[in-house]
């Protein structure tokens, strides 16, 4: 649902993604679509094992060899579809269009190398892909400048340190700083601010929000906190047990949502001012993907839940948005079950 008067950059039609354990196939992601235009950023959001991180896996390529694959579907990044490329075309696109930032700061920095040479190799690497060269000094030189981009404090220091000598949010800075050296059109940010403060957090996404609008990057943001959602999204999408179930402008999700889980992640959100209430829960839990309920994935935890529920809810159409239940679905109330 990106804005129609710009063209879409990276576009998901139909996308089906399947995972094999043993003999067994099931899919984990399926009928998923959508797009997102240059300089907009699209938030994917909802509980753990609803399938965002393998949505954003996908575009890149990074779902697990042997086990996982798209089954089905398109992923169209400036028009070409990447799930039809080779490996080689593949690294060129993850060279210099599309980077990512993986959940764990932590674990996604080498310990045994300093923060310098991990930069610099990361823009080195870059070149070395696209069929360039840059020196040591030219990679040293760009490494640096990104990190004063990044706000990172006393940047030639940090240059000579290792990852644990710094706090979490100072390598979340770098992790993004080596994502944004391949200058991508495409940032896929995988929860960014997990395990941060809420005032490191709110720097990280003042951050991403100053470079998007600095360099034009997309952002696909993948994450279950809405609060952050509320900060940063031009579009959402909400998934359930690997389906769209509602996909709207920021302001639509929040000011009017429709579908029973979006209603009840909204209502889940601490108020500011209202103690000693109990926290709206969902009662229940995500389905096992491996053995889903027929029809509405959604049904056995939700309170509006009908005998026509245990048929499959189409993906309804209502102005800017898009919705999976059978509650607004024309008609629907006349189907019998």
């Amino acid at each position: 649902m990106a804005d129609s008067s710009q063209p879409p950059l990276l576009e998901a039609r139909n996308l089906r993604i399947t995972f094999r354990r043993g003999r067994r196939e099931f899919a984990v992601v399926e009928d998923m679509t959508f797009s997102l235009a240059a300089g907009q950023t699209l938030c994917l959001v909802g509980e753990s094992g609803c399938g965002k991180s393998v949505t954003g896996n996908a575009v890149l390529g990074l779902l697990p060899q042997g086990s996982g694959r798209v089954a089905g579907g398109e992923i169209l990044f400036a028009g070409r579809d990447l799930v039809a490329l080779s490996a080689g075309e593949m690294r060129r696109i993850r060279a210099g269009k599309i980077s990512i930032i993986f959940q764990d700061h932590a674990a996604s920095l080498n310990p045994a190398h300093t923060i310098g040479r991990q930069l610099t190799e990361s823009v080195r690497t870059r070149e070395k892909v696209l069929g360039r060269g840059v020196s040591r000094r030219e990679a040293y030189g760009e490494s640096l400048a990104l990190l004063e981009r990044m706000g990172v404090t006393s940047p030639v220091w940090r240059m000579r340190q290792y990852p644990h000598e710094l706090s979490g949010g100072m390598r979340q800075r770098i992790l993004i700083g080596m994502a944004l050296a391949k200058k991508p059109l495409l940032l896929i940010a995988d929860e960014p601010t997990t395990a941060l403060d809420v005032t490191v957090q709110a720097q990280i996404l003042d951050l991403m929000s100053h470079l998007r609008r600095a360099m034009d990057t997309a952002i696909l943001f993948i994450t279950h906190d809405m609060g952050v959602v509320a900060e940063i999204a031009d579009f959402v999408l909400v998934m359930y047990a690997g389906q769209m179930v509602e996909y709207d402008y920021a302001g639509g999700i929040f000011r009017n949502p429709l579908h029973p889980y979006t209603e009840g992640l909204l209502r889940s959100i601490p108020q500011p001012g209202r103690t000693g209430e109990r926290l709206f829960a969902i009662e229940g839990a995500v389905p096992d993907l491996e053995n889903l309920p027929p029809g509405c994935r959604f049904r056995e935890r939700c309170p509006y839940g009908r005998p026509l529920c245990a048929r499959m809810p189409p993906v309804t159409q209502l102005e800017t948005k898009q919705v999976r239940c059978w509650r607004f679905a024309p008609g629907g109330e006349k189907i019998e079950a």
